[in-house]
């Protein structure tokens, strides 16, 4: 059971600790609660004694320090989150990352949690993979729209969705567990008629799918620049508290017709093997009569 959680945060010119003890809390709830933030950068307000900021000379000791006390309580109660204020890699964060890789490999929890929504991270596949044979690890890859326009228009200091869907591509050929953070929900087209359309793309890309809104993401309503920029250009439907059931809708519509299909599937290998075993049994008998 897990019991202990450590946010993992790279900083300019230092590292932020934010340990939490996670033993009454759902894990979809920790996961909803610290999903990458759209701003980089966007320090805590709450439960800032949690955190501890470390100068950038002595973070990684720091943080070895840490998973060394964890590992002599119970390494397989921890829970590392790596990313949620700031993108783990991107350029500048990226040496950074790699050692950390290294010494959550070194020391590895019951589960890490990487969120990113840069394409940089292909360039860690190495660690990722000696990471993942250490330990329970998946990668939370945001993906707020299919659209590169929308991006452009929007957020457009992020990777466009096209760079992104190619680098979670490239991850899953590695048998790397993912799974879509579309966190907040932007426009995708029209909102009822293109939502199976993008459904069938997060099936695609992930094992499964995680979706907030706008309005349930955002920090601070009034003063985001990214609520504004929807209201300039009449986005109403997507400021809506409601704005993710029509994606959510298509999604476990999806899931469902995946779970009947893999149903089947199994009646028809059940049902094969019998055939098999049946016509097997009848050879040796004809064989024993002989």
């Amino acid at each position: 059971m897990l019991q202990y959680g450590l946010n993992i945060d790279i900083l300019p010119n230092m590292l932020m600790l934010g340990r939490h003890k996670i033993n009454d809390i759902a894990p979809s709830e920790i996961l909803s609660r610290f999903a990458l933030k759209i701003s980089p950068n966007q320090i805590p307000s709450h439960n800032r004694s949690n955190y501890s900021f470390l100068g950038e000379k002595k973070s990684l000791f720091t943080l070895e320090n840490h998973l060394k006390s964890y590992q002599e309580k119970d390494l397989d109660e921890a829970f590392i989150l790596l990313g949620t204020v700031s993108d783990p890699f991107t350029l500048e964060n990226l040496p950074n990352s790699l050692k950390i890789l290294e010494l959550l490999k070194d020391y590895p929890p019951n589960l890490v949690v990487i969120q990113t929504r840069s394409p940089y991270i292909v360039l860690a596949l190495p660690y990722l993979k000696n990471l993942n044979a250490a330990t329970n690890m998946f990668i939370r890859f945001g993906i707020e729209t299919p659209l590169d326009e929308v991006s452009r228009a929007y957020t457009s200091d992020l990777p466009t969705p096209s760079e992104r869907i190619k680098a979670v591509r490239t991850i899953n050929n590695f048998n790397i567990k993912t799974i879509g953070l579309i966190s907040p929900l932007m426009p995708y087209g029209d909102i009822q008629k293109d939502a199976q359309n993008f459904a069938e793309l997060l099936s695609e890309l992930f094992l499964k799918v995680d979706v907030q809104t706008l309005i349930s993401s955002v920090l601070d309503i009034e003063k985001s620049g990214l609520v504004r920029k929807m209201k300039a250009t009449r986005q109403y439907h997507y400021l809506r508290s409601d704005s993710a059931k029509f994606l959510i809708s298509a999604l476990d519509s999806i899931d469902t017709t995946k779970r009947e299909a893999e149903a089947r599937e199994k009646v028809v290998r059940e049902a094969e093997m019998a055939a098999n075993l049946a016509e097997e049994h009848e050879r040796q008998e004809n064989i024993n009569v002989a």
